[in-house]
């Protein structure tokens, strides 16, 4: 559970109840939050932790295993993203400001 770190004494005992017991919770206030935590075994940092933290509390409509493949896959499409923009466009630089006067700061 996630909680607004303003919020304190009796009324994060509250949320925490309320929380336990299975009610609605303000998102503003405090939200119900699964932790995946998982290893990949085939990356040379295999022994590193990795921690995925998702909404979706549901762990038969998403099983742990699947959360981790998910995230896995989309940091490799991640990479290539990288790879494809930074590495493979030669010496030209990409500018990512939007105005001139952001451009030239950049630059």
């Amino acid at each position: 559970m996630l909680i607004n770190p303003k919020i304190r004494g009796r009324r994060r005992e509250a949320l925490i109840a309320a929380a336990t017991a299975g009610a609605d919770l303000d998102p503003t206030q405090a939200m119900v939050v699964r932790v995946v935590e998982y290893l990949i075994e085939d990356r040379p940092s295999s022994g590193e932790l990795f921690c995925l933290i998702t909404t979706i509390a549901d762990y038969e409509f998403a099983p742990a295993v699947e959360l981790a493949t998910a995230y896995n896959e989309r940091w490799e499409i991640e990479l290539s993203f990288d790879e494809i923009e930074t590495h493979q466009t030669g010496h030209h630089r990409a500018l990512r400001s939007k105005t001139p006067q952001l451009v030239k700061q950049e630059i």
